[in-house]
């Protein structure tokens, strides 16, 4: 993928072709430095010519990559509150004697329901979640 600075680059050498042969540029250059890219052009003969000079930095704001949208797995940490349930108590029963030493039941504690409630609990669940498409430095 071309810099944006070669983008232009390529464009003024382009438009200033036809110019060069006119005027018989003494000088065209199209040249890299180190982390600069530079266009370099001059125009009519010596030093007198008209000289346009473009500089761009390459790295971060010149090389994009378009990242497409896509889902993404994420794990998150989810309150999950507690429940309550209703839960039956069975009734109590005892044996007893009479004065006549007979054996017999009683029912103590009738049977009822009982409402328990959980502490609620953090849980960790994988989500997917949207990620909409962006331009990203080449380098990110």
């Amino acid at each position: 993928m071309l810099s944006a600075a070669y983008r232009w680059a390529l464009a003024l050498f382009l438009a200033a072709a036809p110019l060069t042969v006119c005027a018989r540029a003494q000088e065209l250059v199209l040249a890299h430095h180190g982390e600069r890219a530079t266009l370099s052009l001059t125009l009519g003969h010596g030093h007198g010519g008209a000289r346009i000079e473009l500089r761009g930095r390459r790295g971060r704001d010149c090389e994009r990559v378009w990242i497409q949208g896509h889902y993404e797995t994420r794990c998150e940490r989810v309150w999950v509150a507690g429940c309550t349930r209703r839960e039956w108590v069975p009734a109590v029963y005892e044996w007893r004697r009479d004065y006549g030493g007979h054996c017999f039941q009683v029912l103590v504690c009738e049977g009822y329901w009982h409402l328990v409630t959980e502490p609620g609990r953090f849980e960790t669940r994988e989500v997917q979640v949207w990620v909409p498409g962006t331009w990203r430095g080449a380098r990110d």
